[in-house]
């Protein structure tokens, strides 16, 4: 919250303004001020204009981790999407669920997820009450003031929600959630609903939306919600892709290699002393697979000038440096002293468009993966190290198609060979079987915001219907 870390490095005004703050914030008389500041910091999705004929109008929260998603249901025209401010939603939460991060101090994500929903600490389960009746009163109002007709959030289990899930439910406002954690391969389903249950897990929104029907058996194992709440929808954010595969317009590769960077908790696996997703013990985790599969590539770039290859990590800090010692350790690169001008690392250039520029796409467990096959590039999985053996069974996806569709290499010595075969198309092309994708993304067309928009509106006027009884 930005104020909010100003005026705390002046703390002769902060704790006085935080007294006043919680003196009168949660007052009847203060709300109208709170909805002008609601109706102040709200704005349209990356300042979109205005759709007269819009059919439904969403709130969306936590509108940076789905943008793909809801640029792809921007486009469709009966859907205009608004955005609340994470701070804003987490300001209103605070008026009364307050010292939350100190009371939940020292649990991990399913201690804190289980005592935070069964109200196991009194002082929360108190502020929690007062929020939701609070909620009850201001959202409606919310509602007419911003002229939309529900809020949307990207998954069904952040806490930040919670208790805006069950006052729009009381209230008959439509609480959607377009779940992005899909990618619940048949191994890690028994792991996950234990997960899930642990965690004492509840949507108690109005419509979950998935991809495949390989999420809804987790969520259905885990008794997360009733399965009339559920949707399959396939992934809004394909959409585009699938169809500029469909009209051929796809632009043709270059003589590129892009690695989508994994790290050493893939599959879901639990590490034990850990920062981030990196171990910090070599014997726990895929540690020696991550060196060994970075460490080749930058031998591969380094030895290949003519290609041109990118290695993909979601971000940098410690995911960079950890990169760089893979090199280091496997390749003796230095790659803070020794300049590769043919390998680049990035983290901010959109997949789907390394996807589209690369001639062979290398990488474990990712929907990225299906992408590719989808533009039709050439795909290598490296399966060794710990990959092959020690979490092979639990923790590696895609054992039903793996040998049918990737080029799957067996040892780090092969690696470089093979993408050089693959660049120059000395293996054949692997046909996509339709199965995959359905098994995975749900549907092999471009209608998925058609299916989330329709049944958006449906269940608006559902709700509307009810109201009015």
């Amino acid at each position: 919250m930005t104020i909010i870390k100003t005026l705390q490095k002046f703390k002769f005004l902060w704790f006085p303004l935080r007294a006043i703050w919680r003196a009168v914030s949660h007052r009847s008389w203060f709300m109208p001020f709170l909805l002008l500041y609601l109706k102040l910091r709200v704005k349209r999705f990356q300042d979109r204009p205005a759709k007269k004929d819009a059919k439904i109008k969403v709130l969306a929260v936590h509108s940076p981790r789905y943008v793909p998603d809801q640029e792809c249901l921007s486009e469709h025209p009966d859907m205009e999407i608004w955005v609340l401010p994470h701070d804003v939603q987490a300001l209103i939460n605070s008026i009364f669920i307050r010292d939350q991060a100190k009371l939940l101090e020292g649990l991990d994500a399913i201690e804190t997820s289980r005592v935070f929903r069964e109200g196991e600490i009194p002082q929360i389960k108190e502020g929690r009450e007062r929020l939701q009746k609070y909620l009850e009163r201001f959202l409606p109002k919310a509602m007419r003031l911003l002229k939309v007709d529900g809020m949307m959030s990207c998954s069904f289990f952040y806490l930040l929600d919670l208790d805006w899930q069950i006052a729009c439910t009381k209230t008959h406002i439509p609480f959607f959630a377009l779940h992005k954690e899909n990618m619940q391969d048949p191994v890690v389903h028994e792991h996950m609903i234990k997960r899930y249950s642990d965690m004492h897990l509840k949507f108690e929104g109005q419509r979950l939306f998935l991809y495949n029907g390989l999420v809804k058996k987790v969520l259905m194992g885990a008794h997360i919600c009733d399965e009339e709440i559920t949707r399959i929808v396939g992934a809004c954010r394909m959409d585009a892709l699938i169809n500029k595969v469909q009209n051929n317009q796809c632009a043709s590769p270059k003589r590129q290699v892009t690695l989508f960077s994994s790290h050493h908790a893939i599959g879901l696996l639990s590490l034990k002393d850990h920062k981030g997703y990196f171990s910090n013990d070599r014997n726990d985790g895929f540690v020696n697979y991550f060196d060994q599969v970075h460490g080749n590539m930058v031998l591969f770039a380094k030895q290949n000038p003519d290609v041109t290859v990118y290695i993909k990590p979601k971000w940098g800090g410690r995911w960079l440096e950890e990169i760089k010692s893979a090199a280091k350790r496997i390749a003796n690169i230095d790659l803070d002293n020794e300049d590769i001008p043919n390998l680049h690392i990035v983290w901010d250039t959109p997949a789907q468009q390394l996807i589209e520029e690369s001639a062979v796409i290398v990488g474990i467990n990712s929907t990225t993966l299906l992408e590719s096959l989808i533009v039709g590039r050439r795909v290598v999985v490296p399966l060794f190290e710990e990959a092959a053996d020690k979490y092979y069974d639990r923790h590696v996806y895609f054992k039903k198609y793996q040998d049918v569709v990737f080029n799957v290499v067996r040892a780090p010595n092969e690696l470089s060979q093979t993408l050089l075969d693959e660049l120059n198309e000395k293996i054949p092309a692997r046909d996509l079987p339709k199965e995959i994708i359905e098994d995975y993304l749900g549907y092999f067309d471009d209608q998925a915001a058609n299916r989330v928009v329709e049944q958006m509106k449906m269940d608006v006027q559902n709700l509307n219907a009810k109201k009015a009884k």
